[in-house]
């Protein structure tokens, strides 16, 4: 039997997207055949534990303090310790195996090369990653020419090293096309399962009986629009009359939650607050009562990349409200399942989420038609990564 690795040093904790990813990994794992064998976090917790996975990276895969390429270059290293602890893992691997990296950034990628250059052209296994980030993204949120040039020159240095037993993915098109110059080939458009193995086939067409229910979901970051909640929810039921809300106030700085709240709290009705974060029954259970999901994203993070809760909200049918310049974006448009934020700003969100609004039982129709469709249409992810799109390439 061959055998699947998945190295995934973010892999942490149940309430985050990277577990539930996991879990629909090794249930098409087992369908496929494959044996896997996990590797997480070093200090994940008891229900990574029970997934089968063995506690090992002590870097987590976003772990930067700056984006300077001096950080970064310290932070390959020890990613490459890291795998080289590996000793026995090396030793074990099968030219008929596979090793897959669900999210890899430029510190993981230039560790990985290091790793995987003691390996035999013939011995080698079957390598696959997720590019998940922008070539010129940093956990930091910054970014300079200096760092730009450094995740390029690390994701460059992937093909060379593995040669022709890697094959790649991306979560848009836009993303793809990015990456395609820079590891010499076109990775596979898959965007990572979710939850989507934890829903039934239905899909509600209808919601009614109620005022719109609008919700911003997901981390208290700038670069997904936390900034301007504090404006909408002050704005948006006096210019679109009763909606009820729905905040999570999740990492970001406590005096952003406290303004927040603040805003949340001088409202006729007040929004329904969630602190923290949720597993996936809750977040199906949050997602299913929305009516309008917004995703006021910084198009210049977001450019080509992918969001989890996009995904999700594509899942569940829930029409959004959604930064129009990004990849994401440009995805609702085509479908018909999201209304574009021109700018960045409250003031273009506020002004899209009233156009959405007034379409919302055509939005609401055509999400649901969507949302039929990818669970009709679902392919699977480590399938046409490694037995359709891998074989395809020799």
């Amino acid at each position: 039997m061959s055998r699947i690795f998945i190295l995934d040093p973010s892999l942490s904790h149940q309430r985050q997207h990277h577990f539930y990813a996991m879990r629909a990994f090794l249930s098409e794992a087992e369908s496929l055949g494959l044996e896997p064998k996990v590797f997480a976090q070093r200090w994940a917790s008891r229900a990574v534990h029970r997934l089968g996975a063995r506690r090992h990276f002590s870097t987590g895969g976003y772990s930067v303090q700056n984006h300077g390429a001096a950080e970064l270059d310290k932070l390959a290293k020890a990613n490459y310790r890291t795998l080289v602890r590996l000793r026995k893992l090396r030793s074990q691997i099968k030219p008929d195996d596979f090793v897959f990296f669900p999210a890899i950034t430029a510190a993981l990628a230039m560790g990985v090369c290091q790793w995987i250059s003691g390996f035999e052209p013939q011995e080698a296994p079957r390598f696959g990653m997720c590019l998940m980030f922008q070539p010129d993204w940093h956990a930091s949120g910054g970014r300079s020419d200096a760092s730009d040039a450094y995740n390029r020159h690390a994701f460059g240095l992937i093909p060379h090293a593995i040669r022709h037993r890697v094959a790649y993915t991306c979560e848009t098109e836009g993303l793809a096309n990015e990456y395609a110059p820079i590891v010499g080939s076109l990775p596979l458009v898959l965007p990572l399962p979710t939850f989507q193995f934890l829903l039934d086939d239905h899909v509600k067409e209808k919601r009614g009986g109620h005022p719109p229910r609008v919700a911003f979901l997901g981390y208290t970051k700038s670069e997904k629009g936390a900034l301007q909640i504090t404006d909408i929810l002050a704005k948006a039921e006096e210019r679109y009359g009763e909606l009820d809300f729905t905040v999570q106030i999740m990492g970001g700085s406590k005096a952003l939650g406290a303004s927040i709240e603040k805003a949340a709290s001088a409202l006729r009705k007040a929004p329904k607050i969630i602190r923290g974060s949720v597993v996936a029954e809750q977040m199906i259970r949050i997602l299913s009562d929305t009516d309008i999901l917004l995703l006021p994203y910084d198009p210049s993070t977001y450019r080509t990349r992918g969001s989890a809760l996009f995904t999700e909200a594509k899942s569940l049918g829930v029409p959004m409200v959604i930064s129009r310049d990004t990849a994401i974006g440009r995805e609702a448009a085509e479908k018909g399942i999201g209304i574009g934020i021109a700018d960045f700003n409250a003031e273009s969100t506020l002004s899209a989420l009233g156009e959405a609004l007034e379409r919302l039982p055509e939005l609401i129709k055509a999400s649901a038609v969507e949302a039929k469709r990818i669970r009709a249409e679902d392919p699977g992810y480590l399938k046409p990564l490694f037995f359709e799109k891998l074989s395809a390439e020799g």
